[in-house]
């Protein structure tokens, strides 16, 4: 059995440089493997699509962050809605024990 580290040059698979995908290429298809293979096809990004992508990212990270706040506040919402109706609870209760 051969230890892949350290075989001799000319013994096992060999791959032509362009056969070989980097680990950035990989990312890169992990993420959206469409733009990767167009990329492989010769198809270059232009600006204007360079710059639209990043007006894209700005907007769907300030909507990701108008829905978290919009989630925080809801959280706060229902705990007050929670505290008044415990209290409601509770001097409904004295209430009735003070009728007796």
């Amino acid at each position: 059995m051969h230890d892949l580290n350290h075989e001799p040059p000319g013994d096992g698979p060999s791959f032509a440089p362009e056969e070989m995908v980097s680990a950035s290429e990989l990312r890169e298809w992990t993420y959206c493997n469409r733009p990767w293979m167009l990329n492989q096809q010769g198809f270059r990004v232009t600006d204007g699509a360079a710059d639209e992508r990043q007006v894209g990212i700005a907007f769907h990270k300030e909507r990701t962050e108008s829905a978290r706040r919009a989630s925080n506040r809801q959280t706060l919402w229902w705990a007050i809605l929670l505290a008044l109706l415990g209290m409601v609870f509770l001097l409904a209760k004295a209430f009735i024990e003070s009728g007796r």
